[in-house]
């Protein structure tokens, strides 16, 4: 075995033969770890051509990777902060795409087949427990037996398309002792189901998991294959659904109220005052079977009942976390805003787990609707408002569920801005690899909001010896403004293995700072961590002395 200890900063250098193949990984499994523990992990997909190398951005997450095969292991520090991170398995060939893997915080088994069946059901005899397994054919149902008693909640919730990109549109029923369905949920966290089941009696229950293919076919059937690998939830114990306030500032300390299920009352309160550059907190405990990871912001940060408290009117700048409790529940908050300005309502609740189906509309002072937003896009259902104000004034903006419906899972958080000028860079792809035979080519996508009509140049920053790159520059108008091509060229020598940071810096006044960010599309995200590949290649060759 070679020992790894690869942080965010690790760059692997190797001379020697050019690899067969790049990795090309669809999947792991299992797909995460309690922390403080170790497992083997299988990597779906292609694996490459040994030697092989694992990067990951969890700091401190050792890996160790064996000569051949398609395995290697995980070992987690037992203060790893839970969630999920990345992993990217890379050779002297090239590098696959970021793969999702999480640490938890209570502990984890593997699923054992057979148990498609009520008698084949496999037995679960902890409180809090994660169950690592897949749907591995068509037409696989897995099913779990846990005991309860008279007034006892269970809650099941798997995770696998939203969080690890699974290509499986799970369902989850819960199954009384004499087989029948009591309780079925498909859709809790966008296509990953989640179940709160209250036992009306002692017994004997199973919790059957089964999918469908999250992109539709012509086929009626119960889905499956290597890559619809899942993680289960199943506990009687504390888990959160979501926290008030649902945002954090930097550097302030505040109570956080912690909302979910079979949560004690010692527990319900949390005190958080994040520090450092980090844009998001993470909040979980060891007595919870999951983690909740809230936004860092730099606006004024209150609640819903705060703000009713006030019984004021904000300015711009400001989240406020709210919940609609009651079935045709409107919340409704007032803003002073100024004539010319341009105002963004931005709602977040789908996006963090959550039921509601949200609609912001804005009034004037005479309780004239102004404006209405749904939905933002197709199949993303967070609105944003932005609105240009006509007059000086009062405005009032309104909160409500597209269906009227509410309770403890219709939470979200409304946040308002005045946008200002910036600009964002993305490339179309998280690894590249660059030969010496041929020059590598990056166009950049330079996306400018709000007039943002600076000279911006762009560079890659950390490149090793042997390879070049020339700086670029978008210009506030004309073709480059919205489009520009990095040129990477190598000159053999090595090959090198290493994380690729593109910086835009702009030359003008504000001096905006991007960084290039790229689509992950299993799960979908957006990454910072891209990866650069350069391969080894013969050296040109030296002309004689008195060579012309």
């Amino acid at each position: 075995m070679r020992f790894l200890a690869l942080l965010t900063t690790s760059l692997v250098f190797t001379t020697g033969p050019l690899c067969a193949a790049p990795p090309a990984v669809t999947y792991l499994f299992p797909a995460g770890i309690q922390r403080g523990q170790t497992a083997e992990i299988t990597i779906g997909g292609t694996a490459g051509t040994a030697p092989l190398n694992v990067w990951t951005d969890l700091p401190d997450l050792k890996i160790e990777v064996p000569a051949k095969g398609n395995k290697f292991k995980v070992t987690s520090p037992s203060n790893a902060t839970p969630g999920r991170c990345w992993i990217r398995v890379h050779n002297a060939e090239g590098a696959s795409t970021l793969r999702p893997f999480v640490i938890g915080t209570v502990s984890e088994l593997l699923e054992k087949e057979p148990n498609d069946k009520l008698s084949q059901a496999q037995t679960i005899s902890t409180p809090a427990v994660v169950i690592n397994g897949a749907f591995a054919k068509a037409g696989d149902a897995d099913l779990f037996a846990v005991s309860l008693k008279a007034g006892q909640t269970l809650v099941a919730a798997i995770d696998g398309n939203t969080l690890l990109g699974s290509p499986l549109d799970g369902l989850l029923q819960i199954v009384s002792p004499q087989g029948f369905t009591l309780e079925q949920n498909d859709d809790a966290h966008g296509m990953d189901p989640m179940l709160i089941f209250r036992a009306p009696r002692d017994g004997r229950y199973f919790v059957r998991a089964f999918a469908f293919p999250a992109a539709p076919n012509s086929s009626i059937r119960l889905a499956g294959g290597a890559a619809y690998v899942y993680r289960l939830t199943l506990t009687t114990g504390p888990y959160i659904d979501h926290v008030i306030p649902g945002a954090v500032a930097k550097g302030v300390k505040t109570n956080v109220q912690l909302n979910g299920w079979n949560i004690p009352d010692g527990l319900r309160t949390r005190t958080v005052q994040p520090e450092g550059t980090s844009k998001f907190s993470t909040l979980f405990g060891s007595e919870f079977a999951n983690a909740i990871v809230v936004p860092v912001v730099d606006t004024a940060n209150i609640t819903e009942e705060q703000a009713a408290s006030r019984n004021s009117f904000f300015e711009p700048n400001v989240t406020i976390t709210g919940r609609i409790e009651e079935n045709d529940e409107i919340d409704a908050y007032s803003f002073t805003l100024k004539k010319g300005t341009t105002v963004e309502f931005r709602i977040a609740s789908r996006s963090f787990g959550e039921e509601l189906d949200p609609t912001i509309e804005i009034f004037d002072a005479k309780s004239k609707s102004l404006k209405k937003v749904d939905d933002s896009t197709r199949d993303v259902f967070d609105p944003v408002l932005s609105y240009k104000v006509p007059a000086d004034g009062t405005y009032r903006v309104d909160i409500s569920d597209l269906h009227q419906r509410g309770g403890l899972r219709y939470a979200y958080r409304l946040t308002t801005r005045i946008p200002q000028p910036d600009f964002t860079l993305s490339v179309a792809a998280d690894a590249f690899t660059l030969s010496s035979e041929k020059p590598l080519e990056i166009p950049v996508t330079v996306s400018r909001t709000t007039g943002f009509a600076e000279e911006i140049e762009i560079r890659v920053d950390g490149l090793p010896a042997g390879v070049t790159a020339e700086v670029v520059k978008s210009a506030a108008k004309g073709a480059t403004a919205k489009a520009v091509k990095l040129v990477l060229k190598s000159d053999g020598g090595k090959v090198y293995s290493g994380p690729l940071k593109i910086v835009g810096v702009s030359t003008g006044e504000l001096k905006r700072e991007q960084h290039a960010t790229a689509a992950i599309a299993t799960p979908k995200a957006r990454t910072g961590h891209l990866w650069l590949t350069a391969t080894a290649g013969k050296p040109a060759k030296k002309k004689p002395a008195n060579t012309p």
